[in-house]
């Protein structure tokens, strides 16, 4: 009887990796510091966050 254990838990791995797959988290941006808002702004491309204040940025971020 051949062993196909490893090619099973291969196979299970990839359909749970496509069942969860890559998920956007809901980042909680009201417990971050204006700072860590604008750096994230920064990181997604967002023009004029240096300007913004922390509700304005959480609206642009959320």
């Amino acid at each position: 009887m051949p062993n196909t254990s490893s090619a099973s838990s291969t196979s299970l791995m990839s359909e749970v990796e496509e069942v969860e797959g890559p998920q956007e988290e809901k980042i909680d941006y009201s417990a971050m510091t204006l700072a860590q808002l604008k750096q994230v702004a920064k990181e997604q491309g967002i023009e004029g966050y240096s300007k913004l204040n922390k509700s304005q940025l959480i609206e642009k971020l959320g």
